[in-house]
C-alpha cells in the first residue's frame, strides 16, 4: 500500500498565537537557517559531501519532530530516509524521499497522523516523495518497481520504532533481493546511458544522470556494498579518487540548484562560466576557466565510468545474506561479522551447492579458525536452522564435495560430534579401503551420482533403476542422515550397529526430529547390514527368505531407502566391491521383496471398532500386518491404510482371492459379519497353536510425541494380536492414528500412536488402558 495521503494543503490557516502556528514558524525559521548555511557554502564552492550531510541532518531534525508529534504514540511505526536523502546527499532542491513504515495494517487513524507529518513538510516548500507501507508488503520482491528497490538499499531510520526498522532490514537483506537489485541496477544504468549515446564526453553534461555522473558513482558503491565492499580497495584506481569525484560533482550540482532554484542538474554552457567562477578556477578569461573546469569534469567522469565498467565485470553475485559467489567460490562478504555468527555458516555450504560452486578457501579458513569457540547448538539454534540442515542433506550434485569441505574445516564435526569422533578412524579388516569418515562420505557420493542427470550416451540400466528409487523418495535427506550416522558406532570398540543407533538417538533429540523421521533413520541404521546379508549370503530363490526380509522392512518407502543405503554402503567399501553381479543380486532382492508386500486402503464413515475390524479381517486371511495408519476428517470420514505381507500367498495363488477378500471386508465393516468368528476358526487350526515364549509388556509415553500418546507393546506374535489390542483401545475411547509392527522371531513389537477425544491420554486414562491391555495379553499367555 502506498501514497494514501492527499497532496499538500494550500496554507496552514492558523491564527496568531496558535501553538500550531508557532510550531510552523519555528520549522520555517530552522529550515531557512539550514538553507542559508548551505547556500553560503555553495556560493563559496564548498557545498560538497560534508555540507550536504549537514543540511540532510537539519531536515532529519524537522522530519523527526513532526513524526513524533504526529505518530509518537503509535506503536510499530518508523520513518526512513531513502535514496539520495538516505545517503545524505541532499541538495537545496533535491527530493526528500521518505518511507513511512507500519508494523501492522493501516487504518483511518494512521491516515490522519500521516497528514500531520506530510502537510507541514509540503507547506515548508520541500519536495517530499513518500511511500507508506506495511511490513508485510516486503514479504515478496516488487520486481516491477526497481527504482523503489534501489532506494531501499540506502534506507536509514530517522525516527520511530527501531525494532521495527530492524525487522524491516531482515526482510530486505536477502540474497534474492540483493541479486534482483544488482540486476535491476545494471539494466536501469544501461537505459539511463542510452539517451547520452553511452558516452561521458558530453559538452553539456547532466552531472547526475549522464555516464560518469553521480548516479553512476552511486551504482559503483551500491554494487560493492551488496556484493563485496573490498572491491572498493581493488578497483582500477585508488578509492580516494571516487571520493574526490563525488565531492566535485556534488559541489557542481549544488551550484546548479542554487542558481536555477529548482532541481536542475545540466551543466549548460552559460552555467559552466558561473560554476568555474564560484569554484575559483584560475584564468584571465572565462573561456580559460571553463576549459579547466570541464577538464576536471571529464577526468572525474572518466574515472567514475571506468570504475563502473570494472565493477560490473568483476563483482560477485549475491547468493545469501553476507554471501556472494565469486571466482574462487562462495565466500563471506564481511568475514568479521560471519566469525561471530556461526548459525550462518551452513548457509555458505547450502549456497555453494545451489550455485554449483565451491566454498572459498578464505571462508573455510574463517570457519576453521573460529569453529572451536562454539557448541553444537550455536550452529543449529532453532527449528528453522535445524530444518535447513536436513534440507541441505538432500542428495544432489556437489553434496559430497561440500560435505568434505565442511568436514575438513571442522564444521561437520561440530554439528555432529558423533561423526567428528570417527575422523580418520581406521578399522582394519579385509574389505574396507578407506577411513571410516571417508567411507561414509563416499557412500553419500554414490547417492549424489544417482541424483545427477547423466550425459547423453552414458545411460546404464543398472544406474537408471536405482536412480528411479531415489527419485521416488519423499524425504531423501533422511537417507543421507542415516548414512552419516550408520558407522559412528565404530568410534569405539562396541558392537558398532547398536552403538550407532544409540548415538543417533542423541542426534535426533538435538534436531528435534518428528517421530516418523526418527523411526525411519533409526530403522536404516539398525538394519544397514541386513539387505546385503540376505542378498549376498542367503538363498533369495526361497520365497520364505524373501518373506522374512519383507517382514523386517515392512513398508515400501523403507524398502527403497534400505536398498539405496545398502548400494551406497557397499559401493563405498572399495572400487572393486560393488560388482555388476552384486548390484543385480541387490536389485533382484528389492524386486522380490517389493512384490511380496501389499497395501490396503479403506475409506469409510467412522464406525466403532473400524480399525480393529479391518485388522481382524487381514489376520483372518493369514496376512502379516506391517503398518497401519488411520486418518479422520472433520466430517467423520475415515481413511485407513494398511501395509501387509501375504505369507500364505493367498492373493497370489487364488484367482478369485481379491474379490473374496473385499467381500468379507465389506461385510465386516458394514456389521453383517462378526470377524471374531472368522478369527476363532483360524486360531483353532493346528498351524497356529504354538507355545508362548514372551512375557507381555505394555509401556505408555506422553513425551516422545507432541501430538500422540505412544503405546509400545511387546508380546508373543500371534494371530489376531493387532485386532485384539486395537479393540481394547477402542473400548477405552481411544483413536489409533498410526501403528508400526515389528517382529523379531516369535516376539511382536507393536507401537501405537493414539489419542483420546483428540488429545493425549491423561495419566489416569493411560493407567486404565495399560491395565486392560496387560490383562488381555496375560490371558492370551495363560490360554496358550
Amino acid at each position: 500500500m502506498s501514497n494514501p495521503v492527499p497532496g499538500p494543503s494550500t496554507g496552514s490557516g492558523q491564527a496568531d498565537g496558535d501553538p500550531h502556528a508557532d510550531s510552523a514558524q519555528s520549522l520555517r525559521t530552522r529550515l531557512a537557517a539550514a538553507r542559508d548555511e548551505l547556500s553560503a557554502a555553495t556560493s563559496r564552492g564548498q557545498a560538497g559531501r560534508d555540507a550536504l550531510a549537514r543540511y540532510a541532518g537539519a531536515v532529519d531534525d524537522l522530519v523527526a519532530e513532526l513524526f513524533t508529534d504526529a505518530l509518537g504514540d503509535t506503536p510499530q511505526a518508523v520513518v526512513l530516509a531513502l535514496g539520495g536523502y538516505g545517503r545524505r546527499h541532499l541538495c537545496l532542491h533535491s527530493d526528500v524521499d521518505l518511507l513511512v513504515l507500519f508494523g501492522g495494517p493501516l487504518n483511518s487513524a494512521h491516515a490522519g497522523a500521516l497528514n500531520e507529518l506530510l502537510h507541514p513538510l509540503w507547506d515548508l516548500g520541500l519536495a517530499v516523495g513518500h511511500q507508506v507501507r506495511e511490513l508485510d508488503d516486503f514479504a515478496r520482491i516488487e520486481a516491477d518497481n526497481p527504482e523503489f528497490l534501489l532506494a531501499l538499499v540506502d534506507a536509514r531510520p530517522i525516527a520511530g520504532d527501531r525494532d521495527l526498522f530492524n525487522r524491516f532490514m531482515t526482510r530486505v537483506q536477502r540474497a534474492d533481493l540483493y541479486a534482483h537489485v544488482v540486476a535491476a541496477l545494471v539494466a536501469l544504468t544501461d537505459e539511463r546511458h542510452a539517451p547520452f549515446n553511452a558516452t561521458f564526453y558530453q559538452l553539456e553534461p547532466d552531472v547526475k544522470e549522464a555516464p560518469g555522473g553521480l548516479r553512476d558513482l552511486a551504482a559503483v558503491r551500491t554494487i560493492a556494498r551488496l556484493t563485496d565492499p573490498a572491491l572498493l580497495r581493488q578497483g582500477p584506481s585508488d578509492s580516494a579518487r571516487l571520493d574526490e569525484a563525488e565531492d566535485f560533482l556534488l559541489r557542481v550540482r549544488s551550484i546548479l540548484h542554487l542558481d536555477a532554484r529548482r532541481n536542475q542538474n545540466v551543466l549548460s554552457h552559460p552555467m559552466q562560466e558561473r560554476v568555474a567562477a564560484l569554484l575559483d578556477y584560475p584564468g584571465a578569461l572565462p573561456q580559460a576557466r571553463v576549459e579547466r573546469l570541464m577538464g576536471d569534469y571529464f577526468r572525474h567522469a572518466r574515472g567514475v565510468a571506468r570504475w563502473l565498467e570494472w565493477i560490473r565485470r568483476v563483482a560477485p553475485v549475491p547468493v545469501g545474506p553476507n554471501l556472494v559467489k565469486a571466482g574462487d567460490g562462495v565466500r563471506f562478504v564481511d568475514a568479521t561479522v560471519a566469525a561471530s555468527q556461526p548459525e550462518s555458516w551452513l548457509s555458505a555450504f547450502q549456497a555453494a551447492v545451489d550455485a554449483g560452486a565451491a566454498v572459498s578457501d578464505d571462508t573455510l579458513a574463517v570457519i576453521q579458525q573460529h569453529a572451536d569457540r562454539f557448541g553444537g547448538h550455536d550452529f543449529l539454534p532453532d527449528p528453522t536452522r535445524q530444518t535447513a540442515w536436513l534440507e541441505f542433506l538432500k542428495p544432489r550434485p556437489g553434496l559430497y564435495a561440500r560435505l568434505s569441505q565442511m568436514h575438513d574445516s571442522g564444521l561437520l564435526g561440530r554439528i555432529l560430534p558423533e561423526f567428528g569422533a570417527i575422523t580418520c578412524r581406521v578399522v582394519r579388516d579385509f574389505y574396507h579401503k578407506y577411513t571410516v569418515d571417508e567411507h561414509t562420505l563416499l557412500a553419500i557420493r554414490t547417492l549424489e551420482r544417482l541424483a545427477t542427470p547423466m550425459l547423453p550416451g552414458t545411460s546404464t540400466r543398472e544406474r537408471e533403476r536405482f536412480a528411479s528409487l531415489l527419485q521416488d523418495l519423499e524425504r531423501p535427506e533422511l537417507l543421507v542422515l542415516a548414512l552419516l550416522l550408520h558407522d559412528v558406532g565404530k568410534s569405539g570398540d562396541e558392537e558398532h550397529v547398536a552403538e550407532s543407533v544409540r548415538l543417533a538417538r542423541g542426534v535426533f533429540d538435538r534436531l528435534a526430529m518428528p517421530a516418523d523421521a526418527r523411526e525411519a533413520v533409526e530403522f536404516l541404521i539398525a538394519n544397514h547390514l541386513q539387505m546385503s546379508t540376505v542378498a549376498f549370503r542367503r538363498d533369495t530363490e526361497d520365497p520364505e527368505t524373501v518373506r522374512r526380509f519383507a517382514a523386517v522392512v515392512g513398508v515400501e518407502d523403507r524398502l527403497k531407502m534400505l536398498c539405496l543405503l545398502t548400494l551406497a554402503d557397499v559401493d563405498a567399501v572399495s572400487l572393486e566391491t560393488l560388482t555388476p553381479w552384486k548390484a543385480e543380486l541387490l536389485w533382484r532382492l528389492y524386486v522380490d521383496t517389493y512384490n511380496s508386500a501389499w497395501e490396503l486402503t479403506v475409506v469409510s464413515l467412522d464406525k466403532p471398532f473400524l480399525f480393529s475390524n479391518i485388522s481382524g479381517v487381514l489376520s483372518s486371511f493369514g496376512m502379516d500386518i506391517l503398518r497401519g495408519h488411520a486418518m479422520t476428517s472433520p466430517h467423520d470420514l475415515v481413511l485407513d491404510v494398511f501395509q501387509f505381507t501375504d505369507r500364505e500367498r493367498f492373493l497370489e495363488l487364488n484367482p478369485g482371492a481379491r474379490d473374496e477378500f473385499i467381500a468379507v471386508l465389506e461385510n465386516v465393516v458394514s456389521g453383517k459379519v462378526d470377524v471374531t468368528v472368522r478369527l476363532r476358526r483360524r486360531e483353532q487350526s493346528p498351524v497356529h497353536l504354538r507355545p508362548r515364549r514372551v512375557i507381555p509388556v505394555v509401556h505408555c509415553d506422553n513425551h516422545a510425541s507432541q501430538r500422540y500418546t505412544i503405546v509400545e507393546i511387546v508380546a508373543d506374535d500371534a494371530l489376531g494380536l493387532l485386532y485384539r489390542i486395537s479393540r481394547v483401545m477402542s473400548q477405552q475411547g481411544c483413536d489409533v492414528d498410526l501403528v508400526l509392527i515389528a517382529t523379531e522371531g516369535h516376539k511382536a513389537i507393536d507401537v501405537f500412536h493414539i489419542t483420546q477425544a483428540g488429545a493425549k491420554l491423561s495419566p489416569a486414562a493411560q493407567d486404565a488402558l495399560v491395565a486392560s491391555l496387560q490383562r488381555l495379553l496375560e490371558e492370551d499367555h495363560e490360554v496358550a
